[in-house]
C-alpha cells in the first residue's frame, strides 16, 4: 500500500523490479517516457509497440487463459497504451502513470483525432457535433476507464463471446459503444480507478506540473535529476471557446475523471511537501540510498548507454547506431557520483566527443580535489582526458566520489548559429567515463557487458596512439 505521505519515502528500483508506465494518451507520455528512459539502461527499455504486439497476440489467445502461463516480458522498463492488468505480464512491477486536467485532455484528444486521418473525422467536424457523436467514447472519463481497465472490459467480453461461439466478435459496434459509455460513466469504475491511484500505482504525476512531477518521481526512484529539453509530441491547435451546451456535455462526460483529477493533486501535494522535507533531498545522500548495501566498486565505468547518477547533464542522445553521449548543461558545472575502494592510484578517463569552445578552459575536480589532466587527440577531432585521483579525495568522505567538470560557461548552439533550433545551453560533449587503478593503460579496468565491441574497438585506438607518442618521445 502505498497511501499516505510518511509512506511515500524514496525506493530505489530493486535488480528485480520493473516500470510499466501506464501511457494514457494525450497525458505528456512522450515527454515522460523519455524522462524515465534516461535513467535505465538501454538494454532495459521494451519498445511501446513491442510491448503492445506482444501482449495483444497473447491477449488475443483468449482472455480466460491462466496467467501462470502468461510469457514475461524481458526487460525494465515498458511503456504503452495499455490497460493497467498489463502488469499481469511483467515481474515484479512498480506501475506509474500522468493524469490531466479532464477539460484539457478532452479538447486535446478532440484536436488530436480531427488531426489524424486514421481516425476518419471529416475535418469540418464541429466540438459538438464529436461530443454527441461516437467518437465520444474517447472521452467519457477515459483516465478512469484506463485505470479501472473498462475499456479492456468491453474488449474481454467480446472475446469471452467469441471463444463461447466460436466466432469472430460481434461487428454490431453500437453495442459495444453503448456497453463502453456505461461502464465509463459507472461510479463503481471511479471507486476503483481510486482505489489503484492510492494503492497500486507507484507513482502518479500531473502533466500541468511536469517539472514537479519529474522531481517527485525522481525522489520516489532516488535519481538524480537531469536537464531536459521541451515536451515532445506536442501540436499547437486553435479552436474557439466552447459555447455553454458544449461545456455542458464536456463537463458531464468528464464528472469522474475531474473527481479522481482532484484526489490526484491532493495526494501529489502531500508527497511533494513531504519529498523536500526528506533527507534525500541531498543528492549525496540520495545517490547512497541509491546504492543500498551495495560494497563500493574497484572500478567505474560508464559509456552512456548505462544510467549515471549526477547533476547538470542533458537526457542521453545516440548516433543512429550504438553510440550513446551526454552534453554538460545547463549550468557551468557538472558531476557524477561514484563509491569506490579509497585507493592512491586511481586514473580518471574522460573521451570528449565535442564541446562549445570551453574545452580548453574545463577544470575536474575529485571531492573538491583539482585534478591535472592530460589530453590525448583521437580521430575525429575526439579527446581522451586522463588525470590522476589522489587519495586525499578520499580522506573527506571516503564513502562517495564526486567528481565534477567545470567550464566558465555553457554556450547555446542557437548563439552561435542563429539557424540552429537547439535553445540548450551546452558544455562538453562526452562519450564515457572510467576511473581505474591501471596507470599506463587507464581502460584495462573490468568493463560492463554493453557494447562490448565499441569498447574494445575505442581501446585499441588509445592504446595504439599511446604506442606513438611513446615511440615518439624515445626517438
Amino acid at each position: 500500500m502505498i497511501t499516505g505521505t510518511s509512506e511515500y519515502a524514496p525506493r530505489p528500483l530493486e535488480q528485480d523490479e520493473t516500470i510499466f508506465f501506464l501511457h494514457i494518451p494525450k497525458t505528456a507520455g512522450t515527454t515522460f517516457v523519455q524522462l524515465i528512459m534516461d535513467h535505465m539502461d538501454v538494454s532495459d527499455v521494451l519498445a511501446f509497440y513491442a510491448l503492445q504486439s506482444m501482449y495483444y497476440q497473447h491477449h488475443n489467445d483468449g482472455p480466460e487463459a491462466d496467467i501462470g502461463q502468461r510469457p514475461i516480458f524481458r526487460g525494465r522498463f515498458f511503456s504503452a497504451h495499455l490497460p493497467f492488468k498489463a502488469v499481469s505480464y511483467m515481474k515484479k512491477p512498480r506501475a506509474v502513470t500522468m493524469l490531466r486536467e479532464p477539460i484539457s485532455l478532452l479538447m486535446s484528444t478532440f484536436n488530436y483525432m480531427k488531426a489524424r486521418a486514421d481516425y476518419g473525422l471529416p475535418e469540418e467536424l464541429s466540438l459538438k457535433e464529436f461530443l454527441q457523436g461516437p467518437s465520444r467514447r474517447h472521452i467519457v472519463n477515459p483516465q478512469v476507464q484506463w485505470l479501472a481497465d473498462t475499456f479492456s472490459q468491453v474488449e474481454d467480453l467480446f472475446l469471452r463471446w467469441r471463444h463461447m461461439k466460436g466466432l469472430e466478435p460481434d461487428p454490431d459496434v453500437e453495442s459495444r459503444e453503448k456497453i463502453l459509455l456505461e461502464l465509463g460513466s459507472n461510479p463503481q469504475s471511479l471507486e476503483i480507478a481510486l482505489k489503484r491511484m492510492s494503492e497500486d500505482l507507484d507513482f502518479v504525476g500531473i502533466v500541468e506540473r511536469l517539472p514537479e512531477s519529474y522531481e517527485l518521481l525522481c525522489h520516489r526512484f532516488a535519481w538524480s535529476p537531469r536537464s531536459w529539453r521541451p515536451r515532445l509530441n506536442v501540436t499547437e491547435y486553435s479552436y474557439s471557446e466552447p459555447t455553454d451546451e458544449e461545456m455542458e456535455l464536456m463537463l458531464k462526460y468528464t464528472e469522474l475523471d475531474r473527481r479522481l483529477y482532484d484526489a490526484a493533486c491532493k495526494i501529489f501535494d502531500e508527497r511533494l511537501v513531504y519529498s523536500r522535507s526528506h533527507e534525500s533531498s541531498s543528492m549525496r545522500k540520495r545517490f547512497l540510498l541509491s546504492r543500498g548495501s551495495l560494497p563500493p566498486q574497484e572500478y567505474y565505468t560508464r559509456s552512456f548507454a548505462d544510467p549515471v547518477f549526477g547533476e547538470n547533464w542533458y537526457q542521453r542522445e545516440n548516433d543512429g547506431a550504438f553510440s550513446y553521449y551526454r552534453w554538460t548543461g545547463p549550468g557551468h558545472v557538472s558531476s557524477l557520483y561514484m563509491s569506490l575502494v579509497p585507493r592512491p592510484d586511481y586514473y580518471l578517463v574522460v573521451v570528449v566527443m565535442a564541446d562549445m569552445g570551453q574545452l580548453g578552459d574545463l577544470e575536474m575536480a575529485a571531492n573538491g580535489i583539482p585534478l591535472s589532466h592530460d589530453f590525448v587527440l583521437l580521430e575525429g577531432n575526439k579527446y581522451v582526458l586522463k588525470a590522476h585521483i589522489p587519495y586525499e579525495a578520499f580522506e573527506g568522505d571516503p564513502d562517495c566520489l564526486k567528481v565534477t567538470f567545470s567550464v566558465p560557461e555553457t554556450v547555446s548552439p542557437s548563439d552561435i548559429d542563429p539557424s540552429s533550433t537547439d535553445p540548450r545551453s551546452l558544455g562538453i560533449l562526452v562519450d564515457w567515463v572510467s576511473v581505474s587503478q591501471a596507470a599506463d593503460d587507464p581502460f584495462a579496468a573490468p568493463r560492463l557487458e554493453l557494447d562490448w565491441a565499441r569498447i574494445n574497438r575505442r581501446t585499441e585506438e588509445i592504446c595504439r596512439t599511446e604506442a606513438i607518442e611513446h615511440k615518439e618521445t624515445e626517438s
